[in-house]
C-alpha cells in the first residue's frame, strides 16, 4: 500500500429530496483535505471501515470517525478531513438539505433553523449490520472501488 489513493462513486437517483448526493468513498493510505470547506446542507457520514479524521475548524478539535460510527454535521461547519497512512477507510455519505417541519421526525432531527449540530455516535452493532449489509450490497451492485 505504497500510493495514497481517493476512490469516490455517487449513486445519482438513490434518495429522494431533500436527500442529495449519495456517495461510497473510500481512501487508501494518507489522503487529506488541505483547506476547510463548508457544506450548504447536512453532510451525513457513515463509517463502514478503517478511520476518517475530521478536523472542526470552529471547535478545535478532531474526531475519529471509525468503522460502525455515524457523523452529522449541519450546513456552516467548517472542516477538512484526512485518513491514516497504511490504512483503508471506507465511507458511505449523504448530504439533506434539511427540513422545515419542526413536528414531523425528521423536522426535529435535521432542521434548517438549527446550525450547530455536530454528532457522533456508535450505531448499535444490529443496526451497524444492517445498514452496512445493504450499503455494501448496494455497492458491490454497482462494481465500484474493488468494494469487500
Amino acid at each position: 500500500m505504497n500510493k495514497a489513493r481517493i476512490e469516490k462513486e455517487i449513486f445519482p437517483g438513490l434518495m429522494i429530496p431533500p436527500f442529495h448526493y449519495a456517495c461510497f468513498t473510500k481512501f487508501t493510505g494518507y489522503c487529506e483535505e488541505n483547506f476547510y470547506t463548508v457544506h450548504n446542507s447536512f453532510q451525513i457520514v457513515l463509517a463502514l471501515s478503517g478511520v476518517l479524521l475530521f478536523e472542526l475548524e470552529g471547535e478545535k478539535r478532531t474526531i475519529e470517525h471509525e468503522a460502525g460510527s455515524v457523523f452529522v454535521l449541519s450546513p456552516g461547519i467548517r472542516h477538512r478531513w484526512s485518513s491514516k497512512a497504511g490504512e483503508i477507510s471506507e465511507n458511505v455519505m449523504f448530504f439533506c438539505d434539511g427540513f422545515t417541519e419542526e413536528d414531523a421526525e425528521l423536522g426535529r432531527i435535521l432542521n434548517v433553523k438549527q446550525t450547530d449540530i455536530i454528532w457522533h455516535f456508535k450505531l448499535p452493532p444490529e443496526s451497524y449490520a444492517f445498514y452496512v449489509d445493504n450499503f455494501r450490497r448496494l455497492i458491490r451492485g454497482h462494481g465500484c472501488c474493488d468494494a469487500n
